[in-house]
């Protein structure tokens, strides 16, 4: 379990991070500094 915990799931959540931030474009950004909002 311990190399599923240090290796297999950093780098799952990396890759999941990495995938959604391929969508992301220069406009998203700037509406989020021109109307932020609390979660």
């Amino acid at each position: 379990m311990n190399i599923v915990t240090d290796v297999i799931l950093p780098l799952a959540l990396a890759f999941i991070m990495f995938a959604l931030g391929l969508g992301l474009t220069g406009e998203d950004f700037l509406r989020v500094a021109r109307q932020p909002r609390d979660f």
